[in-house]
């Protein structure tokens, strides 16, 4: 489509602006639940741990993993927007590989933040279950969003012939 607005975002294409949308909803779940869990397990007892749950080294080990992993896909969305944003600023237009970073950015926030989710939820026990629980709606949205179809998994498979050129030598 040929954007009627003047706007440079607007020259990122219906796929640029709709991946746009997925990627933050994303990582801001795999935020949130971060948030939640560290609340949850500061009280939280179970058999088998000396102490509260969240004072565990195998507890402390899972986060600091799943928390690098939402740090990184934030750190990979801002950087491939940002130059596709570049890009259009600059009344260039996207690429083949812009597009097909936008899209695999997009479908690996949404891949990370269900990972971070599911670490999150694992760790909260019947917590995430209970009503009203910010967890367990991070579960449920977690779930639906990973489902929608701009960011399947096919997506990186598409993206991938774009992708590829840039590793040969």
């Amino acid at each position: 489509t040929d954007p009627i607005r003047p706007e440079p975002v607007y020259r990122l294409g219906l796929m640029g602006i709709g991946v746009g949308g997925h990627a933050p909803v994303a990582l801001g779940l795999a935020e949130r639940a971060l948030q939640e869990i560290v609340g949850i397990v500061e009280d939280k007892v179970r058999p088998g741990y000396t102490g509260p749950v969240g004072e565990s080294e195998l507890f402390r080990h899972d986060f600091a993993r799943h928390e690098a992993k939402y740090r990184a896909a934030q750190a990979f969305v801002y950087e491939v927007f940002g130059q596709a944003q570049a890009t259009v600023d600059a009344d260039r237009p996207l690429t083949d590989e812009h597009h097909a970073r936008l899209r695999q950015a997009a479908t690996w926030a949404q891949e990370v933040a269900g990972d971070v989710v599911m670490f999150a939820h694992r760790w909260a026990g019947s917590a995430t279950v209970r009503q009203p629980s910010a967890l367990g709606r991070c579960v449920r949205d977690a779930a639906v969003a990973t489902q929608h179809a701009l960011v399947d998994r096919m997506t990186l498979v598409e993206a991938a012939p774009a992708i590829m050129p840039a590793y040969r030598r």
